[in-house]
């Protein structure tokens, strides 16, 4: 008796798709978050209370406004990667 023989179905290669942010990108990001932004944040307003500079807070909040959108792409970033 002869095996019938076994056919085997080729399932296509799972796509991969291309990272959010090339990992060079990301780390310069990430840095500029972490080491950046957040001390120009408090030096800026610290600087705008000091001097009396009254446009210092619209600035200091757009400077931090910056970093809360670049924490979440940076966020992101590692979600889509890690998956």
């Amino acid at each position: 008796m002869t095996e019938p023989s076994k056919t085997t179905v080729e399932s296509e290669p799972e796509q991969v798709r291309p990272p959010f942010l090339p990992d060079r990108v990301y780390d310069i990001l990430k840095y500029v978050a972490i080491y950046a932004i957040s001390p120009l944040v408090v030096f800026t307003g610290a600087l705008g209370t000091i001097w009396s500079i009254g446009w210092m807070q619209p600035v200091s909040l757009t400077i931090a406004a910056i970093g809360t959108l670049l924490a979440g792409l940076l966020g992101y970033s590692t979600a889509t990667h890690n998956k």
